[in-house]
């Protein structure tokens, strides 16, 4: 887990993640809509968490190559 800190894509995606939870969670809690029933939060929330999936998915998955070695 730490070596994935060093990262900076893996800890994008960690505060996308917990961005889009709390949002998905306050769109889903929060019954008040626009006019024409989009609720904004859930939507954004649910597109923060692909972004975060994708970055950590980056992370692990295609590593950081150390420079000189």
């Amino acid at each position: 887990m730490v070596k994935y800190l060093e990262d900076l894509r893996f800890v994008i995606g960690l505060f996308f993640a917990i961005l889009g939870v709390l949002l998905m969670t306050v769109g889903t809690i929060n019954a008040s809509t626009y006019p024409d029933g989009l609720r904004l939060n859930l939507w954004s929330g649910a597109a923060m968490g692909i972004f975060a999936a994708v970055m950590i998915s980056l992370s692990v998955f295609f590593p950081l190559e150390a420079e000189g070695h």
